[in-house]
């Protein structure tokens, strides 16, 4: 992909700004275990064992988001609900919102 291709896919720099007045620190008490694999500590949830395929996705974001989401969904049902939620449905552009387009999610 050349670098032309690369920045007419990325979003648009206005929304790329960070509020940083709104991040909380935290300190953390616990310890940071030697190692850690969510596929041993929820093995009923199947969406853990999936990789999804980034390639050379510039909305890799939303595959990451997707994917994390598909997770969270599980692990909160105890392995109840096994949902797989779509990557393409977040970035499909919704025209009905001011005419405008999605411009790459």
């Amino acid at each position: 992909m050349s670098y032309e291709t690369f920045k007419a896919c990325i979003m648009d720099p206005k929304y790329m700004e960070v509020d940083i007045v709104n991040v909380k620190e935290s300190d953390f008490d616990g310890e940071i275990p030697e190692s850690f694999d969510a596929r041993e500590q929820w093995p009923e949830c199947k969406s853990i064992k999936i990789i999804r395929d980034m390639s050379v996705c510039v909305s890799a974001w939303a595959i990451a988001a997707a994917s994390a989401m598909s997770d969270r969904v599980c692990i909160r049902s105890n392995g109840r609900l096994q949902t797989f939620i779509s990557d393409a449905d977040i970035l499909a552009c919704c025209t009905k919102i001011d005419g405008k387009e999605c411009g790459n999610g």
